[in-house]
């Protein structure tokens, strides 16, 4: 299974492979050069979202 989440940047999970990569889809549009590393700071707040999904309240429903 890959998840794909694409905003500026692209990050792709190979869930299997654990294999995280990210993008610039600005300046890298065909996805050619992978800033995972050059990129910590983005990184790091990719590896939070897990933890900050799964503590957000529920939805409010009328």
């Amino acid at each position: 299974m890959v998840v794909r989440v694409q905003l500026r940047h692209s990050f792709s999970l190979d869930i299997p492979n654990d294999g995280k990569q990210l993008y610039d889809l600005k300046k890298d549009p065909a996805e050619i050069q992978d800033r995972w590393q050059q990129e910590p700071e983005i990184a790091h707040q990719i590896n939070l979202a897990p933890t900050i999904i799964s503590e957000a309240p529920p939805p409010i429903t009328p």
